[in-house]
Formats: structure tokens, C-alpha cells, sequence
């Protein structure tokens, strides 16, 4: 785990997924990540079980949710979140748009 971030940070799920399976032993980091040409991230488990059972996807993981304290954790420490580890719903601006403004 990078030595520079947080024990808070490297006790993630989704830190430990991300540097040490897919970055260290799939070998796909950095732009190839970014570009997600390896690599979908869906909330439907039943979904991505079935597109590797139909041979579409090689592997799924699994994770835990991130917790409200983790989140406070790591930016306690000034850090930012590992990418998708906050996919909360509904988020500010889903309310914004459904929501009235008050003056």
C-alpha cells in the first residue's frame, strides 16, 4: 500500500481492491484505469454475475459499502476518496433539481 496515505486509506475495501489487485497483480493502473477500457463498475450484483457467467467479463469483486466514518476518517487525515468509493444517492445535485429552491 502506498506509504504516503493514511491508515484510514489503506484499511479500505476499495484502496486495497484497486493497489494491490488491480493495479499490482492485474497490471492495469494509471491511464489504462482512467480510460476504463478494462475495468466496469455497476451496483447490480445479479448483473455483473451474469456477464461473467456469460463469458462478457472475466471476473467480478464484490465490496463493501464505505462507511459515513471511513469517509471521515480519510478526510480527517486530508485525503481524498479512492475513485467510486463515494457513489452516494441521492447526491447534492439530484436534489437540487428535484427539490424547490426557498428563498
Amino acid at each position: 500500500m502506498p506509504k504516503e496515505k493514511s491508515r484510514a486509506w489503506q484499511k479500505l475495501d476499495v484502496s486495497i481492491l484497486h493497489t494491490l489487485i488491480i493495479e499490482k497483480y492485474l497490471g492495469i493502473c494509471g491511464e489504462l484505469r482512467a480510460r476504463a477500457d478494462h475495468i466496469t463498475y455497476t451496483r447490480e450484483e445479479e448483473g455483473a454475475l451474469e456477464l461473467v457467467d456469460r463469458g462478457e467479463y472475466q471476473l467480478v469483486f464484490f465490496l463493501n459499502p464505505t462507511l459515513i466514518e471511513e469517509v471521515t476518517m480519510v478526510a480527517g487525515q486530508g485525503e481524498k476518496m479512492p475513485q467510486k468509493s463515494t457513489f452516494f444517492y441521492p447526491k447534492v445535485i439530484t436534489g437540487l433539481v428535484i427539490n424547490q429552491l426557498k428563498n
